[in-house]
């Protein structure tokens, strides 16, 4: 969608002779009081081209033709009974100094067209009651400076359809409580030095 695809058509405005009051100060802004049965109208129009328009249908239309602003000295609720579309053709920035809370009843779906940079100063938790899926195409490159631990608590399958190296800078250490099985279709290699 658009903004030309949200906003109200033209054939909500259809004025009529002699309902369409209109008012127009020397300096060019106007009012206009639209009586027009089925399409009653408040429209009042600022000489540079911003408007407020209010339809029939109780849609309202507010129209900036410079910058915006609203500024609100205590607290500020919007609530939105239909769907919400924002529309944003240049770049978006938000800004909270408090803590950010964001909560769905349904699915939530991001798609990004160019990188995704995403750093956190403190911890980073995350958790999925259900399937976990992570596809990457390119190359992947996870590095941890500090200790890592990889917990499963139930079976683990690590398939690898290349080949793959482990190269260590200290000790390697394997205990199992079970049996440990190893087959290979080629040689096995060892070398101590």
């Amino acid at each position: 969608y658009s903004a030309k695809t949200i906003l109200p058509s033209s054939g909500s405005v259809k004025p009529e002779y002699p309902y369409n009051n209109v008012t127009q100060t020397p300096g060019g802004h106007v009012v206009e009081y639209d009586d027009t049965p089925g399409f009653e109208r408040v429209h009042i129009r600022h000489k540079n081209g911003s408007s407020i328009t209010m339809y029939a249908n109780g849609d309202t239309e507010l129209n900036s033709e410079g910058s915006s602003y609203s500024i609100t000295a205590k607290d500020h609720n919007v609530v939105v009974r239909g769907v919400c579309n924002i529309i944003v053709e240049s770049d978006a920035n938000i800004r909270v100094k408090g803590n950010t809370n964001i909560e769905t009843n349904g699915d939530l779906n991001q798609t990004v067209h160019g990188d995704y940079n995403l750093e956190v100063n403190g911890n980073h938790t995350t958790r999925v009651h259900g399937y976990l899926d992570e596809k990457v195409t390119g190359y992947r490159l996870e590095e941890t400076r500090g200790n890592s631990e990889y917990r499963h608590l139930n079976n683990h399958l690590q398939r690898v359809v290349g080949n793959q190296t482990i190269e260590l800078g200290g000790n390697y250490s394997f205990t199992g409580e079970g049996t440990y099985s190893a087959r290979t279709y080629g040689a096995i290699q060892a070398s101590f030095h």
